[in-house]
């Protein structure tokens, strides 16, 4: 993980990676935080890092257990070029990268294949409900990491997960034990197949709402 920062550090001067400096602040900060699902029981044989970015929290996690097989997944062409050489430089063979727009992976060969998605300061969670279900088996589940503002987004999040066949299972709140910022965890099963017009190519135009029908 420290060589994964110095990477990081490194590409965060060409263009902007992460707005975190220091190794203290990303040891609690990224690497701490992105580890934090560590301590959910879960076993994924394919997992999807959703807006991986930086690597987090795919990277880490990738690292700390190398018999899960993972799927880097960016839609800028430039972040998966670095997550590329950084998986190379770690040695990670449990790794792949792909450019990707979400809701474009949602309706592609990516479909109905992956045991958990993960998703970290990407967008709200109906949104990214919408884009992480239709990449789920059903059973499978989808790891939402949350900031302190979850609590305003779960309503509308909770109509969208129904429409899309999923369902809260579990929710853990952490505090990062030197900066005392708040983390969400949001454990998410899929119970049921995803209506195939999901994900909508605008999804961020228009989120899901309840009285949606069309």
């Amino acid at each position: 993980m420290e060589a994964h920062w110095r990477l990081v550090s490194a590409a965060n001067r060409q263009f902007n990676l992460t707005a975190i400096e220091g190794e203290a602040a990303a040891a609690e900060k990224h690497y701490l935080d992105s580890l934090l699902p560590l301590l959910l029981p879960l076993t994924p044989a394919l997992a999807l890092d959703l807006g991986s970015g930086a690597g987090f929290p795919g990277l880490p996690l990738a690292i700390c257990r190398p018999d899960w097989n993972w799927i880097l997944l960016d839609s800028q062409e430039k972040r998966c070029k670095f997550l590329k050489q950084a998986v190379m430089e770690l040695g990670l063979s449990n790794c792949q990268v792909m450019v990707s727009r979400a809701e474009e992976a949602g309706r592609g060969k990516l479909r109905g294949t992956c045991d958990l998605v993960t998703a970290r300061a990407v967008a709200s969670l109906a949104l990214l409900a919408e884009y992480a279900l239709p990449l789920l088996k059903t059973g499978g589940c989808f790891l939402a990491l949350k900031g302190p503002a979850l609590g305003h987004e779960l309503g509308a999040g909770k109509e969208a997960l129904t429409i899309l066949g999923g369902e809260i299972i579990e929710r853990r709140e952490f505090v990062l034990p030197f900066c005392f910022e708040q983390r969400s965890l949001l454990l998410i099963k899929k119970f049921a197949s995803t209506p195939e017009k999901y994900p909508r190519r605008l999804a961020a135009k228009k989120p899901i709402v309840s009285r949606e029908t069309s």
